[in-house]
């Protein structure tokens, strides 16, 4: 999948006092229309390279992160040339040897090694494109199609955090909400009309604890349904893109309302608030991921290729790359 091109010197920043004329950027729609391509090619003939983790030097995309607790402290980036891996000391690694372009990247939240992905092949594997669902079961260095492959690329995937075997995914290519109970073994389609006419989903999430609360970022605002997507509600920011959702372990919930009065925000005590970081220049953050067990620690993807962390729960962030060139350490 291609992203949208960044501006010469345009930067992430965080605002302290947020502007007051509102204008939105429209990163929404433009991956929208940049997912169409994305479907029709977009897979990789990787260069042969020795199998097992190796330091990395630059990247293409942000298409998923993750750090689950039982990857010691270690992030998870999917790239569009597969899996890398940053260490807590700021260290990044590419991991194993398929360059597999990895959507909907999430990881297993308690068991240990497996990961889920969808996307495009790395060509040297033969497998179809799309890939349907991948799963690892070893961190990322070798990935096998479980389901859906040729029918399916799941480009929002989401796991529940009381089950890991319960996967929802949006289908870039058919335009439609799936559900799997079984670790993506089988797969069904269920309504998801509202978010759909609202521009289609740009990201996903279920609910820790309630299968049946699910929640979609799209072009035109975040929208939920609490009956397993049979119906569904504007629950805030029409005409704002929602490019990222994500609840942490402890039932916290962040998004991206790509609004340059909101940006990153926390949803606390029923109200949203804004944590200070707002992407400019076309980019928006496209995935968060909360660190496990420390609250105040919290990872961000953009679509620009940026991957930032805060450890004081957003008064400052630290850039760990920078237009996909990991930060020197």
């Amino acid at each position: 999948m291609t992203t949208p091109s960044l501006p010469a010197g345009s930067r992430p920043r965080r605002t302290a006092a947020l502007p007051r004329r509102r204008r939105r950027w429209p990163v929404g729609l433009a991956l929208i229309g940049l997912a169409a391509a994305a479907i029709a090619g977009g897979w990789y003939l990787g260069a042969t390279r020795a199998a097992g983790d190796r330091p990395l030097e630059r990247f293409s995309h942000v298409h998923g992160l993750d750090a689950p607790v039982w990857a010691g402290g270690d992030l998870f980036v999917a790239t569009h040339h597969g899996l890398a891996r940053v260490t807590p000391d700021g260290a990044w690694y590419a991991v194993g040897n398929e360059q597999h372009d990895l959507m909907g990247f999430r990881a297993h939240p308690s068991e240990p090694g497996v990961l889920y992905a969808s996307g495009h092949p790395d060509l040297r594997t033969g497998l179809a494109n799309p890939t349907g669902l991948l799963v690892s079961r070893d961190r990322g260095r070798h990935w096998r199609p479980v389901a859906l492959a040729g029918r399916a690329d799941l480009h929002a995937l989401t796991v529940q955090q009381h089950d890991g075997e319960a996967l929802v995914g949006f289908d870039a290519m058919g335009g439609a909400l799936l559900r799997s109970a079984d670790g993506g073994a089988t797969w069904e389609a269920f309504g998801a009309a509202a978010p759909l006419r609202a521009g289609g989903i740009l990201s996903l999430e279920v609910h820790p604890t309630d299968p049946d609360r699910l929640l979609a970022g799209t072009p035109n605002g975040l929208w939920v349904s609490d009956d397993g997507g049979a119906t569904w509600r504007l629950e805030a920011w029409p005409d704002v893109a929602v490019t990222a959702l994500r609840y942490a372990a402890d039932g916290r919930l962040f998004a991206y309302a790509n609004d340059p009065e909101l940006g990153l925000v926390a949803l606390e005590d029923a109200a949203w608030v804004p944590l200070g970081l707002v992407l400019g220049g076309g980019d928006a953050v496209g995935y968060v991921a909360p660190h496990p067990t420390d609250a105040a620690t919290l990872f961000v993807g953009s679509f620009g290729m940026d991957v930032l962390v805060t450890a004081d729960g957003g008064a400052t962030w630290r850039q760990l790359a920078e237009r996909g060139v990991p930060a020197a350490r």
